[in-house]
């Protein structure tokens, strides 16, 4: 999580869209990650989806600004 929280860190400036992680070395921590940002009330976030087989997890990271 924390290599994760960099790379937001080093791209937050950038325009980014959305960050597509698959292909894991362990399925049974998640088979895909997609990290894209959002507005909450003008503050930045980013919404982490985490597909875990047939199950979907969503879970707001704050941007650290």
């Amino acid at each position: 999580m924390e290599e994760i929280r960099k790379l937001l860190e080093d791209i937050m400036g950038q325009e980014l869209v959305q960050i597509i992680l698959s292909n894991t070395r362990d399925a049974d921590k998640g088979s895909k990650v997609k990290i894209r940002p959002v507005m909450i009330k003008g503050d930045l976030f980013f919404q982490e989806t985490l597909y875990k087989g047939t199950q979907v997890f969503h879970k707001i990271l704050n941007a650290g600004r």
